[in-house]
Formats: structure tokens, C-alpha cells, sequence
């Protein structure tokens, strides 16, 4: 598997198109229950514009992406990243790639001179909760519609 930084709006957009309904609620619905804006294709926008994105793929030559992740290093006063989502495709799922992209956005905000990582997730995404656990994410509290996790970097 090859791991590249996503700069394509189009790249993007086509698989979080494509993994949308995998989510529970789908993408769409969350994204505009608790973003700023209102469509998949305002929130790749966003992303690519706001977050690094990092994405899996089979090889050199394909950009037919198997997972993704996006994280924000922009809270420069109290140094904390922040993963909005982290996506592999379920016929991939068990083969490594949530750890790979977890690892490499640890990697990058350690580079970027983070000291935590948040990340959160909806309450009966069980997967989530036991990978966030399993990669040392501290659970730190929860509200109807989110759980919350934290990792000290540095």
C-alpha cells in the first residue's frame, strides 16, 4: 500500500462520494449536523483547504484510494490537532490501513509541533471507539451525539 497527501479536489470527493452511506448517519446528514457547511462537496473544499489530507492506495500508479484521513494543525496557542475523519472502505477493513493513517497523522502533527490530537466520534460506532482506544486515545467525555477522545504526542 502506498500513502500520499490528497491536493485533489476531485480524488477526494469521488471517494468520500463513494463511502458516504458507510457512515452511520451517512456523511451528508452528519456533515450538516455539526459542520459549517452544507454539502460533501463544501466539505472537501474545506478539508483541502483547512486540514491535511492523507489518503491509502493499492500502488505507485493508482489513485484508487482505500482510506483516508484528514487532520488540522492550525491551533498554534494550545498546540492541539484535530482529526474530523477517518474513513477506510469496508472491503479493506482489517488489513492495517486505519493504523497506517492513524500513524501517519500522529507523525504529522508531531512534525507540526502538536502536543495532543482530538478526534471524535458518534455514540455506537464501536469500531471507532476500540481503534481510538487501542492507539492510546483517552476517552474524555460524551454528549448525545459525540464521544470524545484525546492522545498526548508530545
Amino acid at each position: 500500500m502506498v500513502s500520499f497527501e490528497v491536493k485533489e479536489k476531485d480524488i477526494l470527493l469521488e471517494y468520500l462520494l463513494d463511502v458516504q452511506f458507510d457512515f452511520n448517519p451517512p456523511l451528508f446528514q452528519r456533515i450538516n449536523q455539526i459542520s459549517d457547511v452544507d454539502s460533501i462537496e463544501d466539505y472537501v473544499d474545506k478539508l483541502l483547504t483547512k486540514a491535511n489530507v492523507f489518503a491509502i492506495c493499492s500502488g505507485e500508479t493508482s489513485r484508487k484510494i482505500h482510506g483516508i484521513i484528514a487532520i488540522y494543525t492550525n491551533d498554534i496557542i494550545n498546540l492541539k490537532a484535530y482529526i474530523p475523519i477517518l474513513s477506510v472502505k469496508k472491503e479493506m477493513s482489517g488489513k492495517g490501513l486505519a493504523k497506517e493513517l492513524i500513524e501517519k497523522a500522529i507523525d504529522f502533527a508531531i512534525e507540526s509541533g502538536m502536543h495532543s490530537i482530538d478526534v471524535k466520534t458518534w455514540p455506537g460506532n464501536e469500531v471507532a471507539v476500540i481503534l481510538y482506544k487501542k492507539y492510546g486515545f483517552v476517552q474524555t467525555k460524551n454528549d448525545a451525539s459525540n464521544i470524545y477522545f484525546s492522545k498526548q504526542i508530545i
